[in-house]
């Protein structure tokens, strides 16, 4: 689950940190256009936060295990945003893009709520507080890190093209992270 937090807050850190540099540098925007364009990016992300858990509590009160809502929805909404950014990185319409990042940003948003229920469902009683700590160290790293790398590559390539491939791949590392490392949900926890 660690691995899986740093490839979805790695992405999600992108936009934090980047985005609005991103818009200004790479896509001429205006300072004012630039603001308007990352709220409503957020505005897509709260949206789609309370979406998520709406979902994933659904999905186990109509009867689906643990493990395929909190997988299902982890493993569409990052392999979703893995494709939209790397979609809107070769965009070389602004309004394109920017519904591309909006929707990629409500993708890695509706995640949040079922990734952070994991460390609940894994770990014993008494220690789910240690494990999703590691789990939040391990995605605020990555937050650290992208800050960095980003840099570094816009640096070398002249461009934001390849650090937004990049976070793609961190996402769709998220993605199988979570679906595909991280074992069944339902036998692993001790009750």
């Amino acid at each position: 689950i660690a691995l899986g937090q740093m490839g979805y807050l790695y992405a999600y850190f992108f936009f934090i940190s980047w985005f609005p540099s991103y818009l200004a540098l790479e896509r001429g925007m205006s300072l004012l256009r630039t603001g308007f364009t990352t709220s409503a990016l957020f505005v897509m992300g709260m949206v789609a936060v309370v979406a998520g858990g709406w979902l994933g509590d659904a999905l186990i009160r109509r009867g689906y295990s643990h493990n395929v809502s909190r997988k299902g929805i982890i493993g569409c909404g990052l392999t979703m945003a893995t494709i939209l950014v790397v979609t809107a990185a070769f965009t070389s319409n602004n309004q394109v893009a920017v519904i591309l990042f909006v929707f990629c940003m409500g993708s890695l948003r509706i995640t949040t709520a079922s990734a952070n229920s994991i460390p609940i469902d894994l770990a014993p009683k008494g220690a789910v507080a240690t494990l999703t700590s590691i789990q939040n160290f391990a995605g605020n790293f990555s937050g650290l890190l992208v800050t960095i790398v980003t840099g570094y590559l816009v640096q070398a390539s002249g461009s934001f093209v390849l650090p937004l491939v990049v976070a793609g791949g961190m996402a769709i590392l998220g993605a199988i992270s979570f679906v595909f490392l991280v074992g069944p949900l339902e036998t692993l926890k001790t009750r």
